[in-house]
């Protein structure tokens, strides 16, 4: 009896790797050569790769990373410093390898998603909104994206966005572990549209800023940390032929008891 359930319990392990075992994760954005930037606005540092809006007034920089990204895992940590009114970042998701991350028209963005962090004077937070951009527009692949408002960041502090397949909802974004939803009523973000474009489930992140305020001040900056993807690869067990053989085994064994 005791060999009957160690048999078994074997079988079981084997079968359970077969299912559970999944995808790995690799770092990715973690030299200057991963990006195309504008000139002079992403430069290296001991904690990340820093992206930097020199200019005073109504002025963009920003940096998209050359090789697509797979969207199931994708985590990365962005800080933002130096804000005030006027002002935003965003993170960008488009099918398109030159997009302008940014940009809200489908010429030089492509079809994806741009994620706005912007700057709140009255509640010193940064609201994070979500828009879409296809071949009609900014904002109009549902009424619903042009009015999400519902994460809140002090403006100083990293905020650390997580982007999961979802098996109703097409995909989830998280930003510090805390679902994006829908403002009003809070309900999940239908974006099962996004993979009409990123068909591989595949897309090309991007980080912009936007400064529309010319104050006398610093430079506005973002310090773009670790970006983590998925790495493609499932490791499959090496066998699971010893779990049907030693179940025949256990069934025999079984029926002598």
């Amino acid at each position: 009896m005791k060999k009957f359930i160690t048999i078994l319990t074997a079988a079981a392990l084997l079968v359970s790797l077969a299912v559970f075992v999944s995808a790995g994760t690799k770092d990715v954005g973690t030299k200057l050569d991963d990006f195309r930037a504008t000139e002079g606005a992403l430069t290296e540092t001991d904690k990340g790769l820093l992206l930097t809006n020199p200019n005073k007034a109504s002025s963009a920089v920003y940096a998209a990373l050359k090789e697509p990204v797979e969207l199931d895992g994708l985590t990365f940590t962005i800080t933002p410093t130096m804000w005030s009114g006027g002002h935003r970042l965003s993170f960008c998701l488009s099918d398109k390898a030159d997009f302008t991350p940014g940009a809200t028209n489908v010429g030089g963005f492509g079809h994806g998603l741009m994620v706005i962090c912007q700057y709140v004077v009255a509640t010193d937070y940064m609201c994070i909104i979500p828009y879409s951009i296809n071949e009609k527009g900014f904002a109009v692949e549902g009424a619903d994206l042009a009015v999400i408002a519902s994460e809140f960041m002090y403006s100083t502090e990293p905020i650390t966005i997580s982007i999961k397949k979802d098996a109703v909802f097409g995909y989830a974004i998280y930003a510090n572990d805390k679902l994006l939803v829908i403002a009003d009523g809070g309900a999940d973000m239908d974006l099962n549209f996004l993979s009409k474009y990123f068909t591989d489930g595949k897309a090309y992140l991007g980080f912009d800023m936007w400064d529309n305020s010319g104050s006398d001040r610093d430079p506005d900056t973002i310090l773009i940390g670790k970006i983590s993807a998925s790495d493609g690869v499932v490791e499959e067990p090496s066998s699971t032929a010893p779990a049907s053989s030693e179940t025949s085994s256990a069934s025999s064994c079984g029926n002598k008891a």
